[in-house]
């Protein structure tokens, strides 16, 4: 018998053009709007280079800049690509990678120097192949203390910048004077700035003040449903002997949604900088100064939703937990579970509500648990924030501010509370979240039918999902991926060839993780959403 005979369309939710709806309330805050995420040249573009349609390698001609010694402290990179369609183009300067527009195969773009060598390398691909050019430049220039950039994987978007100062100055698009003498540079694209693309937005401070910088990024696509990856680069004491460097990627998929991806603290005395990423650097190594700047609201001073992110440590007990509390309902249902919520949306607003409250014995008892269950609680920060339920986005209101509530379904659960990790299982841990889109019922509506499964383990030989039928009264399974992949049920496969798989997905509280590198998702296969 095939074991996905019986999966329903119980957890058929509301159609996408409410979610449509909704992304374009929120852009009709006084943000310039971007491309549309229908458009496709953007669609093209999502997370990946769209090659030039030449089927010949193409030749590439830097006019910019020339090599040798320079005492700017700007450094422009332009050419010329000989296929017109390659757009864009790919350049890497010291380990930093940005893409930049190009019109009619012609391009250029300036970008801080750095003190010492610079090294210059641009690409342009078509599917005949990809041309490559180099320069070193020297540059005679002071040691530069601090340096942000922030790019994006998408064209049409933005993904802005924000840089919160020690004395709390807040330095974005709308507001570039630092009131320290900090440098903000506005995405520009052939004399016009701040436009949606890929950026680069950078922040450079010669003589930062002593205290400690936050850096956020804010999302405003061009619909509800448009996805791409931040790329932030950080770096202190560039030219120095002192210097480091840190980069984040970070996936965004909320309009309007902030998120802080750093923090440097700038040391009395000329002091080695202090870098902080949460989510990947652990609790122990946050230095003290960071504290009073983290975000306790969910609004930031621009009126943006910021999402919270849980520590490393609640991340870690959260995803034991809820992976624990779904295998348990393919043994016994708990009572405490809804009878009118058992769906596969709903096993996982059950497994995550229930993970997220504060662990009594009261609790364990209610959920006829095994004391051997594994159960880790989540500290006291964290139970208060999401500790009553009602954490799921269920959409915006007429401003464009999140609602929430307790009852999110599967489309909601993915389109505003969930964020694409890929489409290969190798990127999966337990917790997260397989997404699919269709199946076998017939009908005009049958592409609306959404189906999830909950990954409950990654353990090597031991890698398995849960997820419920749909039916009523329905039931809870675990299957280890392998029978998955293995099933007669194409449409179920979580493979990236499966244009049903939606991918892997993450709930955006947690800490993400190491999002893989482009090159490495495609030797596994994948694309990001």
């Amino acid at each position: 018998m095939n074991i996905f005979h019986s999966i329903s369309s119980r957890c058929r939710s509301i159609s996408v053009t409410t979610l449509l709806v909704a992304g374009v309330q929120i852009l009709s805050a006084p943000q310039a709007l971007a491309t549309k995420s229908e458009s496709p040249e953007v669609l093209a573009r999502r997370g990946t280079m769209k090659p030039g349609a030449g089927k010949e390698k193409p030749t590439l001609t830097l006019t910019k800049p020339d090599g040798g010694w320079t005492s700017a402290r700007m450094l422009e990179v332009a050419g010329t690509c000989s296929d017109q369609t390659a757009d864009p183009i790919a350049i890497n300067i010291n380990g930093s990678r940005y893409f930049v527009r190009a019109s009619s195969g012609t391009f250029a773009r300036k970008f801080p120097a750095a003190p010492g060598r610079n090294n210059v390398a641009v690409e342009c691909t078509s599917v005949g192949g990809t041309a490559r050019a180099e320069r070193v430049v020297h540059a005679a220039i002071g040691a530069v203390r601090m340096k942000i950039v922030l790019t994006s994987d998408t064209d049409g978007i933005y993904t802005d910048l924000h840089m919160y100062e020690p004395d709390g100055a807040h330095v974005y698009w709308a507001s570039t004077d630092s009131p320290t003498g900090g440098l903000f540079f506005l995405n520009a694209d052939g004399g016009s700035f701040d436009k949606p693309g890929y950026g680069p937005y950078m922040y450079v401070h010669p003589a930062p003040p002593v205290g400690t910088f936050r850096i956020d990024v804010n999302y405003w696509p061009g619909s509800a449903v448009q996805h791409t990856v931040a790329n932030l680069d950080v770096i202190v004491d560039e030219g120095l002997p002192s210097e480091s460097r840190r980069r984040v990627r970070k996936a965004l998929s909320m309009p309007s949604e902030t998120q802080t991806l750093a923090y440097v603290t700038i040391v009395p005395n000329r002091g080695r900088p202090k870098i902080f990423v949460p989510g990947q650097d652990p609790d122990s190594e946050r230095p003290p100064e960071v504290k009073p700047k983290e975000t306790s609201h969910d609004w930031n001073d621009g009126g943006a939703f910021v999402v919270p992110m849980l520590n490393d440590g609640d991340s870690r007990a959260v995803r034991t937990a809820v992976a624990s509390l779904a295998t348990q309902q393919a043994v016994e249902i708990s009572s405490a579970w809804d009878p009118s919520q058992r769906d596969c949306a709903g096993l996982i607003r059950f497994a995550y509500r229930e993970a997220l409250r504060e662990r009594t014995r009261g609790q364990r008892s209610a959920l006829k648990l095994p004391e051997k269950l594994p159960l880790p609680s989540v500290s006291r920060p964290a139970t208060e924030r999401f500790g009553g339920g009602d954490f799921w986005q269920t959409g915006v209101d007429a401003r464009g501010r999140p609602r929430f509530g307790a009852f999110a379904d599967a489309e909601a659960l993915i389109g505003w509370n969930f964020v694409p990790v890929g489409k290969s299982m190798a990127a999966a841990l337990p917790g997260d979240v397989l997404a699919f889109r269709g199946g076998p019922m017939s009908g005009a509506g049958s592409r609306d039918n959404w189906h999830l499964m909950l990954v409950a383990s990654t353990k090597p030989g031991r890698e398995s999902v849960v997820y419920h039928n749909g039916e009523r009264p329905g039931s809870v399974r675990v299957i280890s991926t392998t029978e998955l992949f293995r099933s007669e049920a194409l449409e179920w496969r979580p493979d990236a060839q499966n244009e049903r798989f939606l991918g892997v997905w993450r709930w955006r509280h947690l800490n993400q993780g190491t999002i893989p590198a482009p090159v490495e998702q495609a030797k596994a296969g994948a694309s990001l959403l």
